[in-house]
């Protein structure tokens, strides 16, 4: 597993040429499935917007770099329109406020944990109401990842007061 914000500024590098491709700039996330569908990846070309690689054509995520097989894995977001339609931004994710089922708020999202082989968001570093005491929620305890909260059943509550 690795966190987003150590894929923050990541190199790609690109298997066939064994050059960089670009750097990780951040995630596109799937709040249904709870997954990252895309790495956003600045390129090294000036001027350019970022590119999208699809999550499925990563070859390998370690802890130095990001693989892909060549450049053709990035594409122009507005050829994978579907990644917009879907996806939240991390950026939109991190931030959220996260409030139980109960109405009472726990805190807000600081950071999430990806798979490295899926991309599935296994848990979610949250930052205690009040506190500067952050805490890990896993992801079956997520109901909704919605555009102003993620909502979390009433037990993560009760884990957390133990």
């Amino acid at each position: 597993m690795t966190n987003r914000k150590d894929l923050l500024d990541m190199p790609v590098m690109a298997i066939d040429e064994g050059a960089e491709a670009g750097r990780i700039t951040g995630l596109v996330i799937d709040p249904i499935s709870v997954h990252a569908v895309a790495l956003i990846v600045s390129t090294n070309e000036r001027f350019n917007a970022p590119k999208a690689v699809p999550f499925p054509l990563v070859q390998g995520l370690g802890e130095d770099a990001v693989m892909i097989e060549n450049k053709s894995a990035m594409a122009e977001f507005s050829s994978l329109p579907e990644l917009t339609t879907i996806g939240k931004t991390d950026s939109e994710l991190c931030g959220l406020t996260v409030i139980a089922r109960t109405g009472k708020i726990i805190g807000y999202v600081e950071d999430f944990a990806v798979d490295d082989e899926t991309g599935r968001i296994e848990s979610f570093l949250v930052r205690l109401k009040g506190q500067s005491l952050s805490v890990d929620i896993d992801t079956k305890n997520v109901i909704t990842i919605g555009s102003n909260a993620l909502i979390v059943i009433a037990d993560t509550v009760d884990a957390l007061d133990s």
